[in-house]
């Protein structure tokens, strides 16, 4: 009985085999005749080795030829040759390039896989290793598959947006990577933008061209411009002097936790800057921001000698009743 078993699996091996090779030769010469979807099946009879060996170098050959004369499936799949490195170098340009066609046509697979194609290019642009470094180029595919909910790229893009891939080599080109979304209305990109003005970093300096772009982030709410658009009311760069709006400036910054402004609003507070005279208050934000060592604890306690106990007291007391009521308050720089 098992030899009889073994003799029917062997004959029906043999009849799938030869009927595998009969649907190569048939993808073959069907593909030759310039069938698009018989190149795909062909690719595919290549790179899973039905009825042929298996060749991944054949299968993108073969796919290629079907993806320029407009095949979806062979489009899709050349794609992720390239993104894999299989049977071709690896190639995130390419990857792209195939993707975009495929999901032009509708491709469900090249829709889904397309973001994370443009997250692989725009990392390869941010490390400057395989392809040229270029933040723009870069921030584009980011803010592409950002938009079609690739988390990664909207964790990458607020990073980059917050300038932590830059290097001093990128300063002229920081203009230009914020600019687009800036226009667009992007608060951080804006905040960034304003302080290149500010600071004449890649750009030339202009304060009344910063003051402008870091109003438009600190009215969207944007900490860090708020506490950049104060510093210049307070000093009167680019604006009139008007240590009053400097004031309120820094209030909503400090209350979002930003350091830097939490350290200015208490100075402000404590010496009366364009705001009634309140130790306590003042010195609370100075606290506050001493936990972030924005202010050193050095000079605050130097500061406190000159005020009475009864107002030391009551501003750490404030700072204790802040920090409880916002626990998860990020400082800010």
């Amino acid at each position: 009985m098992r030899a009889v078993v073994f003799v029917v699996c062997v004959l029906a091996c043999a009849v799938a085999h030869a009927d595998m090779e009969a649907a190569f030769e048939q993808a073959r010469e069907e593909a030759a005749a310039g069938d698009g979807d018989a190149g795909y099946r062909l690719g595919q009879h290549h790179y899973h080795g039905k009825g042929t060996p298996v060749s991944h170098a054949e299968a993108a050959e073969v796919w290629r030829d079907a993806a320029e004369a407009g095949n979806a499936d062979a489009q899709a799949a050349l794609a992720l040759l390239y993104r894999r490195g299989e049977g071709v170098e690896a190639d995130p340009v390419q990857a792209v390039r195939w993707y975009e066609q495929a999901a032009a046509q509708g491709h469900a697979g090249a829709i889904e896989k397309l973001p994370k194609a443009y997250y692989s290019l725009a990392r390869a642009h941010l490390k400057g290793e395989e392809l040229e470094r270029d933040h723009v180029r870069a921030r584009v595919l980011l803010e592409r598959a950002a938009a079609a909910g690739h988390e990664k790229s909207q964790g990458v893009l607020a990073k980059l947006y917050d300038g932590r891939y830059t290097r001093s080599e990128d300063v002229d080109g920081l203009e230009a990577m914020y600019r687009e979304p800036a226009e667009a209305g992007h608060a951080v990109a804006q905040a960034k933008l304003g302080l290149l003005y500010r600071d004449g970093v890649g750009i030339s300096k202009d304060d009344a061209e910063a003051v402008a772009w870091l109003r438009r982030a600190a009215e969207q709410g944007n900490a860090e411009g708020q506490a950049a658009l104060a510093a210049m009311l307070a000093a009167g760069r680019g604006v009139e002097a008007d240590p009053e709006e400097a004031v309120a400036w820094y209030a909503r910054a400090a209350e979002q936790g930003h350091s830097g402004a939490q350290s200015n609003l208490g100075l402000m507070l404590v010496h009366g800057e364009g705001v009634a005279k309140d130790v306590p208050e003042g010195l609370k934000w100075l606290h506050l921001s001493s936990e972030d060592e924005h202010t050193s604890r050095s000079a605050l306690f130097r500061l406190e000698q000159d005020f009475a106990e009864a107002d030391r007291a009551e501003g750490r007391r404030r700072a204790d009743a802040w920090q409880a009521a916002h626990p998860s308050a990020a400082s800010l720089r």
